[in-house]
């Protein structure tokens, strides 16, 4: 069975169809414990031009730790917390000079919100969703859909239980400005009620080949990875990179169904990983259709994989470098979006201080507290990291502070750590969460008057008007079914479990810690200027369009692989503006073309087609057209706003 994962490990490789040069700076681990967070992982390095390698049973070998040598990294990501990933995994990485960094929550859903955060932190036009039902083949297999059409996509994958689109993936959602949200299976009236304000596509298999094939056309490629038993693939699994179809094969049976797939749509390039035995008789059938394919096989899968990676090391960099193109040309924006993620993370610190000074009723909590004042120390440099444009500095650093929370699970059954209602606020929905924090609004709420008498404190009576007030806020929002903005408000009307703590402090002592009462303030703050945003998001959209009723100015821009004509608009601020992007039949790729920016994107425009954007003009901005398979740059214009 372990030679089996190794077999599957390389499949992550194989599927990549890219290799290192001399040094990829950061490489991601993850388990072979769950199939979903490899595939998770895999979405997030496939973007990014990050290879993926899998641990064995969660823990650091000799294989991985020879692959990640040869990378030459300097960072390691670990994606998985230290309940499938081990804490010892991560001492040895640190013990050997890398820089690490570990992406999880308690659930795979938390773990998946945690990866989009940090890897597509200047928001995504889309997300792709499937069932996590925590059954591994059936996991494994949707899991694989939606990992292949998010590589594609370039979206991030997000596992979410059945039947529920849990309020922390909604708030995501939000947070990262999706407008198209893709789900693997067809989705009950529930969950889809919950998305009814995004545009969503039900996908089966067969949709998921169709996209793939439109998307890449002729650089499409078929991956078949050899495995004797669903269950072992579910184990160790791994997942097709952008502009694969994978198919995995359990008997050589399967092949002739294969060979039709392949010759139907004339594909090129078919690539074979697995148990050497089944691999060979798979390449055999399809040798007898005249279909020659790559295969990689071996009793060692990281010495296989290295000559893989060497051989494909330009499309790696060319990887690497066009998402570091895209990047710079959004620095301002993931700037901003830092400094937003950077008054979150101290909220989360005061909100953990609070639970902190609670749980030492239970145990020793030195330990933990020492960590969470040790990160709070370190905030205002992280913030001079961001002005200074330092990003992937404080990128890195916002997430080694939050080694807190690694300590408070280690601990959580010494200090009596009520964990799983964490797991309820990562899986469960907008509406149950509201019922959980209402129980505890009201609890906390009928013995208010001997709180203020006993503690001579407002500060409790404070967290609680401001959940009162965001009750309010939050039944306005789920009576319009506008559930993506009550998860917004519900992540701040957490502020409720702060006020239950400071009331369990002040029951056993008589007076709260200087420190819970300054981060209870900090909090009231912090949830006031978040509602009045969320909630005057819509107003303002509202109070503009009503402000600009005159007709779109519009333009036409016509473009090949070489310009763009005209490549400069001019216009006035506040100016609606109308955009159709026609693609020339002449002097350009049969892939076509697509035209982005920060404000817009086309997606592909077929030669001799067009397509139109509309957007009003707030400051000067570049766009960029791109051959929509490989995302090479073709061509750049400016929107120039007086």
């Amino acid at each position: 069975m372990w030679l089996l994962m190794k077999y599957l490990a390389l499949a992550v490789i194989l599927l990549a169809s890219v290799s290192f040069a001399q040094s990829v700076d950061t490489v991601i681990v993850t388990t072979d414990k769950t199939s979903v967070d490899l595939l998770v992982a895999k979405a997030a390095g496939d973007r990014h031009g990050i290879p993926v390698f899998t641990m064995p049973g969660g823990e650091l070998n000799e294989d991985v730790k020879s692959s990640i040598a040869s990378a030459s990294a300097r960072t390691v990501i670990i994606v998985g917390g230290p309940a499938v990933v081990s804490a010892n995994a991560e001492s040895s990485l640190k013990t050997l000079g890398y820089n690490v960094i570990r992406l999880w929550g308690i659930e795979r859903t938390g773990t998946a919100v945690e990866v989009a955060k940090y890897f597509w932190v200047e928001g995504s036009r889309c997300a792709v969703l499937a069932d996590d039902t925590k059954n591994p083949e059936a996991d494994t297999q949707d899991g694989l859909l939606a990992s292949t059409l998010a590589s594609n996509l370039e979206c991030p994958f997000l596992p979410v239980p059945k039947g529920e689109v849990p309020s922390e993936v909604l708030a995501l959602l939000e947070s990262m400005n999706v407008s198209d949200v893709h789900h693997i299976g067809v989705l009950s009236s529930g969950p889809k009620a919950m998305l009814a304000k995004y545009k969503l596509k039900e996908l089966r298999d067969t949709d998921v080949d169709k996209e793939v094939l439109e998307y890449y056309s002729n650089n499409t490629k078929v991956v078949i990875i050899a495995a004797k038993a669903w269950n072992d693939v579910a184990v160790a699994s791994s997942n097709p990179a952008a502009g694969s179809v994978v198919r995995f094969v359990t008997d050589a049976s399967q092949t002739e169904a294969i060979a039709d797939f392949i010759v139907e749509n004339s594909i090129k390039d078919v690539r074979i990983a697995g148990i050497p035995a089944l691999a060979g008789e798979i390449e055999a059938g399809l040798r007898a259709r005249s279909i020659v394919p790559t295969k990689v096989t071996g009793e060692r899968a990281s010495e296989t994989a290295k000559k893989m990676w060497e051989a494909h090391r330009e499309k790696w960099e060319e990887r690497r470098e066009k998402y570091a193109g895209i990047r710079n040309s959004m620095k301002e924006k993931i700037k901003a979006k830092l400094l937003e993620r950077l008054n979150e993370t101290e909220s989360e610190i005061d909100e953990e201080l609070i639970e902190a000074d609670d749980l030492a009723a239970n145990g020793d909590v030195s330990s933990l507290k020492a960590k969470l004042n040790d990160a709070k120390a370190k905030l205002l440099a992280i913030k001079n990291d961001i002005i200074a444009g330092d990003v992937a500095i404080a990128e890195r650093k916002m997430q080694e502070i939050r080694a807190y929370r690694e300590e408070k699970w280690q601990s959580r059954d010494r200090i009596k750590w009520e964990w799983q209602k964490h797991v309820d606020i990562e899986e469960r929905g907008a509406a149950n969460i509201r019922g959980m924090y209402e129980s505890t609004l009201n609890e906390v709420e009928s013995v208010l008057p001997r709180l203020k008498e006993k503690c001579n404190s407002t500060d409790v009576e404070k967290l609680v008007e401001e959940a009162k007030s965001l009750r309010d806020s939050i039944k306005t929002a789920l009576d319009a079914s506008d559930h993506p903005k009550a998860a917004s408000l519900l992540k701040q009307q957490r502020e409720v479990g702060n006020a239950k703590r400071l009331a369990n402090i002040c029951e056993r002592s008589e007076k709260l810690p200087e420190i819970a009462k300054r981060a209870a303030e900090r909090n009231v703050e912090r949830a006031m200027k978040i509602r009045d945003r969320v909630e005057g998001r819509i107003e303002k959209m509202q109070e503009k369009i009503q402000e600009r009723t005159g007709e779109a100015k519009s333009f036409t821009v016509e473009g090949d692989d070489v310009v763009m004509s005209p490549s400069i608009i001019e216009v006035n601020r506040g100016d609606k503006v109308r955009i159709t992007f026609k693609v020339r039949e002449e002097k350009v790729s049969f892939g076509g073309l697509d035209f982005r920016s920060d404000y817009f994107n086309t997606n592909k425009i077929e030669p001799g087609g067009a397509g139109e954007v509309e957007f009003t003009a707030e400051k000067s901005f570049s766009f960029t057209s791109y051959w929509p398979a490989s995302n090479v740059v073709k061509a750049r214009g400016r929107v120039v706003v007086k």
